[in-house]
């Protein structure tokens, strides 16, 4: 009976120290859990916080994506009026090529045309000058033959007097 108690101690010692060495693992596996918990809502937290970061990029990239569209359809409609507008100018370009071609023509024309009437001016000068002194020499004759006449019209009233 000894030997069965001695066994039965050496039992009861073993089973205590397993039961001691459970408990540590009981504990660690308690913390373990807890730990575990911890990790995952560490990661839950960082989870939501990326999925609301995501969420706002989203967004924020749809905002981006709308002003870009606008601007561009603005982009798009200033170049469309400025195409219009270069095309207005060319054809007033051209009219005006046109037009100076033409004006150019015309002042040849004209240029002939005062060469003319300058030269037709000057003929008109001289003849204006040689009737001037025509007139002027008429004029003297005239006087002369108006004193003579005026002379032999007093000579003639003296006689005619003196009778």
């Amino acid at each position: 009976m000894h030997a069965y108690i001695n066994h039965f101690l050496i039992a009861a010692s073993e089973l205590q120290s397993m039961q001691v060495e459970c408990n540590g693992l009981q504990k660690e596996c308690s913390a373990l859990r807890s730990d575990k918990q911890d990790m995952v809502n560490k990661h839950q937290k960082e989870k939501n916080s990326l999925q609301s970061e995501c969420a706002s990029l989203r967004a924020e990239k749809e905002e981006l994506f709308k002003a870009h569209q606008k601007e561009k359809a603005s982009v798009q409609s200033q170049c469309e009026a400025l195409r219009s507008e270069k095309e207005a100018l060319l054809q007033k370009q051209q009219q005006l090529e046109q037009d100076l071609v033409s004006l150019r023509g015309q002042n040849t024309d004209l240029n002939s045309k005062l060469k003319v009437l300058q030269e037709s001016q000057q003929e008109l000068e001289k003849s204006l000058v040689a009737i001037q002194l025509q007139h002027q020499q008429d004029n003297i004759k005239l006087q002369t033959q108006l004193d003579e006449a005026e002379s032999r019209s007093k000579a003639l009233e003296k006689e005619v007097y003196s009778c």
